[in-house]
């Protein structure tokens, strides 16, 4: 059986309420493309058990791209239409508050061939201004490195075992749903880090990432 995460502070309620969320329970947030190079494919693969562990849990996508509509046919085929909210493409400015609305959220990322984005915080910065701890699942060894650093959520490491890739999404995301002080002390960091990049000008920002990136190199 699940725990009971239920309860939701009102005023979040009401802010999921006006974004056609659901306003009860738990919200899972992905904010970004739907391409290869985003394995998006996990949210499928682990809701079902998530779900047995997380007594009302909802995931809602945000964005668009060439792997959209196999995602959603996947979702209906698995009978996950209800608990996986395709929300489509938002504007920018309205991606702060569905990440306010939500509990946690995720940046998944897994290079495709030889190719390589490097990490940019503002990949996760609008869960960061929102006070919302991350999941990284990404073959990116800065991203998980600079959210562990911060301790701004968890990460874990993708490969080419999607086996082992699954088992280590749902622990991240089941450690970070289930353990409520946690969550809280994670989201108190990111509001910290939210405020240090907002008096710190682009250039920075990445000064802050690399700082980050060698404190923990050096650890």
């Amino acid at each position: 059986m699940g725990a009971n995460t239920s309860f939701v502070l009102p005023a979040i309620a009401a802010l999921r309420g006006q974004l056609g969320l659901p306003t009860f329970g738990r919200l899972v947030l992905y904010s970004g493309r739907f391409a290869a190079d985003h394995p998006i494919d996990l949210v499928m693969d682990a809701a079902p058990m998530l779900m047995d562990q997380v007594k009302t849990l909802h995931f809602v996508l945000i964005g668009d791209g060439p792997t959209r509509h196999r995602l959603e046919a996947e979702a209906r085929r698995r009978l996950l239409d209800a608990a996986v909210i395709f929300a489509g493409d938002v504007p920018h400015a309205q991606v702060l508050q569905f990440a306010t609305a939500c509990d946690i959220g995720l940046h998944l990322t897994q290079s495709v061939g030889s190719c390589r984005k490097p990490f940019s915080v503002a990949e996760i910065q609008d869960f960061v201004c929102a006070g919302r701890p991350v999941v990284v699942a990404s073959d990116d060894a800065d991203s998980r490195c600079f959210v562990q650093a911060n301790d701004i959520g968890c990460a874990t490491a993708l490969g080419s075992d999607r086996t082992v890739n699954l088992a280590g999404f749902i622990k991240a995301v089941g450690s970070m749903l289930l353990d409520d002080r946690v969550r809280a002390r994670r989201s108190e960091n990111a509001r910290r880090l939210s405020k240090a990049i907002a008096t710190t000008s682009n250039g920075g920002v990445m000064d802050l990432v690399r700082a980050t990136l060698r404190r923990a190199a050096s650890l």
